[in-house]
C-alpha cells in the first residue's frame, strides 16, 4: 500500500489522486464528504452506521462550510504530508452527537462573584473577525486554522 501511495503521489497530485490517498489513510470509519453531497443524508449515515464523528474532505468552499455548520458539524482543518513531502490541507468536519445547550435561561443562577467579574467583559458579534483569528493563532498556533480554513471562514462571515 505504501508503494502504491508513493507511486500515485509522484504521478499526480490532482484532487482525485489526493482523495484516493486520503481514503486509504482515513479508512471506512471516517466518512468522505464532498461539497455536492446531501448533508442530511450523510448525517443519517454517520448515525445509522455508527461512524466516527470526524469526516474528511478536500472541499473548502464557503457555501459548503456554511452548510456544514447549519447541519450540526464543527469544521476544523488539519495539515498532512503525503509521501512526496507535499502538504495537503484536509477539512475535518466533526458531527457532535451530544452538545451542551442552555435551556430555560430564566432559571439559570449566576452567583454574585460571577456577576461582578462579568462587568469587565463585553460580548460582541461579527465585529473583529480578523483580530479574533489572529488571537487564536497567537495563542494556539495554526492548529486547526490553517490557511484554507481561514479563507473559507473569512469569506463565509463577511
Amino acid at each position: 500500500a505504501a508503494a502504491r501511495e508513493a507511486s500515485a503521489d509522484k504521478k499526480s497530485l490532482g484532487k482525485e489522486a489526493q482523495e484516493a490517498l486520503l481514503a486509504r489513510r482515513y479508512g471506512r470509519r471516517h466518512l468522505h464528504i464532498r461539497e455536492q453531497d446531501d448533508l442530511e443524508q450523510r448525517v443519517r449515515q454517520i448515525l445509522d452506521e455508527d461512524l466516527d464523528s470526524f469526516c474528511w474532505s478536500l472541499d473548502f468552499g464557503e457555501d459548503f462550510i456554511i452548510r456544514l455548520f447549519t447541519r450540526g458539524f464543527l469544521p476544523i482543518c488539519s495539515s498532512t504530508k503525503l509521501r512526496s513531502g507535499r502538504t495537503v490541507y484536509v477539512l475535518l468536519p466533526k458531527l457532535h452527537r451530544q452538545r451542551s445547550v442552555l435551556r430555560q435561561l430564566h432559571e439559570l443562577h449566576v452567583d454574585k462573584g460571577a456577576r461582578k467579574r462579568s462587568k469587565r467583559y463585553r460580548l460582541t458579534v461579527d465585529s473583529a473577525f480578523e483580530r479574533v483569528v489572529a488571537g487564536c493563532i497567537e495563542q494556539h498556533g495554526e492548529s486547526w486554522l490553517w490557511p484554507p480554513m481561514r479563507r473559507a471562514l473569512s469569506s463565509a462571515f463577511r
